[in-house]
């Protein structure tokens, strides 16, 4: 995406806080709305499409925790896009998700962190370590007005590297 052909197009974590401008769009489709409003519109519609398509067979499953985790690791994207020019992170915070309101998402992206963070490391350009760092440091602060942070927002980095913590 660009304003212009002459310009470089955005890499595609923009999208993230692209689609975010229309929340309005998504929390007409809020079975309440206007009497209650969802905390992260975008986020809340996408899992109500997921839930009501698909199913897996399997009864080991968790389709809310395996949401909340691959949510959170899109979130992860924006920080790992660097700037051409100067070689520095291009965006300093994460994009949003359900995952920050939802309580029940904790358990499940520190046990992911836990067991799978050597794997996931690789997928990012930067160092993972930096990344979930400056997801601790800034997620707070993507909270909306209405509603509370009760999810996952901080211990990303603890719990991908426990023994990074140990050394304080």
């Amino acid at each position: 995406m660009r304003r212009s052909l002459y310009e470089e197009p955005y890499p595609i974590a923009y999208s993230l806080f692209f689609i975010r401008r229309a929340g309005e769009v998504f929390q007409t489709q809020y079975e309440s709305y206007p009497n209650s409003r969802w905390c992260d519109p975008v986020a809340s519609y996408i899992k109500v499409l997921f839930d009501r398509k698909i199913h897996i067979d399997d009864y080991l499953w968790d389709k809310d925790a395996n949401f909340y985790i691959r949510e959170f690791l899109l979130s992860l994207l924006p920080l790992d896009i660097v700037d051409k020019n100067t070689g520095t992170p291009a965006i300093g915070h994460p994009s949003s998700g359900l995952f920050i309101y939802i309580s029940d998402s904790i358990p499940a992206i520190r046990r992911f962190l836990k067991n799978e963070s050597g794997w996931v490391a690789k997928i990012f350009y930067r160092p993972f370590e930096e990344i979930l760092k400056k997801f601790d440091e800034t997620a707070k602060r993507l909270v909306s007005g209405l509603c509370w942070a009760n999810g996952f927002v901080s211990g990303a980095l603890e719990a991908a590297f426990p023994e990074k913590n140990e050394n304080r």
